[in-house]
């Protein structure tokens, strides 16, 4: 009878779990809510005026008290790649301010924006004027406007230099300058009163050259053939309305019209982000003494110290007229490359082991012969165990080569 009862019970249990089993296995399984999709909904807006550095830092004193320092190229460029990148990001403007840049910073813009509009998102521009090199860069947006009233001065490209040998034998000042080669024309502006015909063919070829690139770049960005663009310069320059009949640009307004029309593509709440990928903006108390003692105490700091914890490309820069020493300045004014700098930030990066190689950028008209010789020293001593790419800025001339001869890869 016990027995009876047992075999009963456990029937029972295995005819519950025959019932109960199949109904866990064959639950089905509820769906997970549709993660809604990003509707982008701002317009990031880029200021291009005053200066732009190639390295970080830079700009004199007035620019660091009114928090205004130089932006660096690669900083901008870095910005404007995130926008690509950044689903919230329905378009990107471009505020033409006249920027100081040179041919090769014009072109790292070029391909920016292209970067951009092959994403799928619109470039587009607004200048009140403009001369070649900045309708190069405005031809390849999708969209260009220029305010009433504004020029379009696509004329082509000229240089001048300033001789003054006339005015040194007028004060009875003999100039005395060696050269070497027939092509070494820095000290011709004081012998001569004019270019010898080795620096005259020189200039001619270089402006030939940068002519048929701005000429290709102009027509790929505009669709249009290349004689086409030589009729648009043979008949510039060109106001903003005569600009738009030519088929130049494509809008004559104001900045509040050139606002409306983006919000008239990407909605009416587009919020425009002038400060888009930038730090908050240092602000310096200027009424109070001791906002500047502060502030004087962040810049005696210097830069901060970076640990490398990981495989690392290390970034040098070689920006100005190469100099001996360590003055930041140039003699003749403006950025120095100053040998006793490199040679101990190369020394850092050669022995640091988590860098494994090294881009060198170089923008230099070249200098002393003898700091070069020290830098290029210094290069090479980090390149017997990591590699040297070196990529050239607006200029790379005499001894701002010399110093990239060696490397494993010049770009």
């Amino acid at each position: 009878m016990v027995l009876r009862n047992v075999l009963r019970s456990f029937l029972v249990i295995l005819g519950g779990l025959w019932v109960v089993l199949p109904v866990f296995a064959e639950k089905p399984s509820v769906a997970k809510p549709a993660t809604p999709p990003v509707v982008p909904t701002s317009i990031a807006v880029f200021g291009l005026g005053g200066a732009v550095s190639e390295g970080p830092g830079g700009g004199d004193l007035s620019s660091l008290l009114s928090g205004a320092a130089p932006e660096s190229l690669r900083s901008l460029v870095s910005r404007m790649d995130r926008a690509g990148r950044d689903k919230q990001i329905a378009a990107v403007a471009l505020l033409y301010n006249g920027p100081l840049i040179g041919s090769a910073q014009l072109e790292e813009l070029v391909s920016a924006v292209d970067r951009l509009r092959g994403t799928g998102k619109p470039v587009y521009l607004l200048a009140e004027s403009m001369g070649t090199g900045g309708y190069v860069l405005a031809s390849h947006c999708s969209h260009l406007s220029v305010v009433p009233g504004g020029e379009v001065a696509l004329v082509g490209l000229a240089t001048e230099a300033p001789y003054i040998r006339g005015l040194l034998d007028w004060l009875g000042v003999e100039p005395d300058f060696l050269a070497c080669g027939d092509f070494k024309s820095a000290g011709e502006m004081y012998m001569r009163e004019g270019p010898s015909r080795n620096a005259a063919a020189m200039g001619d070829r270089l402006l030939d050259s940068q002519y048929r690139t701005y000429v290709d770049l102009i027509a790929s960005g505009r669709d249009v053939e290349p004689k086409q663009v030589h009729r648009w310069i043979d008949r510039g320059p060109y106001t903003a309305r005569r600009a738009r009949a030519a088929g130049l640009i494509d809008a004559v307004e104001h900045r509040r019209e050139f606002y409306d029309r983006m919000r008239r593509a990407h909605g009416k709440t587009s919020r425009l982000l002038t400060r888009y990928g930038l730090p908050p903006q240092q602000q310096v108390d200027l009424s109070s003494p001791l906002g500047l003692i502060q502030f004087y105490s962040q810049l005696m700091q210097g830069p901060r110290q970076v640990v490398n914890r990981g495989d690392t490309i290390a970034m040098v820069y070689l920006e100005g007229t190469i100099v001996g020493g360590s003055m930041p300045i140039s003699p003749t004014g403006g950025a120095a490359a100053s040998s006793e700098t490199l040679r101990k930030t190369l020394a850092v990066v050669e022995r640091d082991k988590a860098i494994k190689a090294v881009v060198l950028r170089i923008d230099s008209p070249g200098g002393s012969a003898l700091a070069s010789e020290v830098i290029l020293d210094a290069i090479r001593k980090v390149q017997a165990n990591k590699p040297v790419i070196v990529s050239m800025g607006n200029v790379a001339a005499s001894g701002g080569y010399y110093v990239a001869s060696y490397a494993d890869e010049i770009l």
